[in-house]
């Protein structure tokens, strides 16, 4: 069977169907080779790409917005600051680290700081707000 689909390739030179299949196989085993090179380097950027976007919306909406955090407890030590000086912080982080990330300036430090963040909203607004339980999560 394998000897007639050969005789059969080899006797087809003027098909075009023939010709364009060899060329989707030759372009996708390129494509399969570079994306076996290349995407280890490439997860990175798609990732701080996503955060990025996520903490920058977050900061635009808050540079944009009212302050809504008097009412909030937070967590020792930010509760020893103003609300108005805890607004500031996290907008100015939400706004400065999206674009390090996306630079790729201080990646390491500026991930830490808004997973500090993320910890903090989550004990002083989310956690209260939406979750009663460590069930619930």
């Amino acid at each position: 069977m394998t000897d007639l689909i050969k005789s059969a390739e080899n006797t087809c030179t003027i098909c075009p169907i023939s010709a364009l299949s060899k060329h989707l196989c030759a372009l996708t085993d390129r494509l399969s080779r570079w994306f076996d090179h290349h995407l280890h380097d490439l997860a990175p950027i798609f990732l701080r790409l996503l955060l990025a976007y996520e903490f920058g919306e977050a900061g635009l909406e808050k540079l944009h917005g009212e302050n809504w955090f008097s009412d909030l407890n937070f967590p020792f030590p930010f509760c020893l600051l103003p609300a108005d000086l805890n607004w500031s912080l996290s907008t100015g982080l939400e706004i400065i680290a999206p674009i390090a990330l996306i630079l790729g300036f201080m990646i390491r430090f500026f991930s830490a700081a808004l997973m500090m963040l993320t910890v903090v909203a989550i004990a002083a607004v989310h956690w209260p707000a939406e979750w009663h339980s460590l069930a619930e999560l």
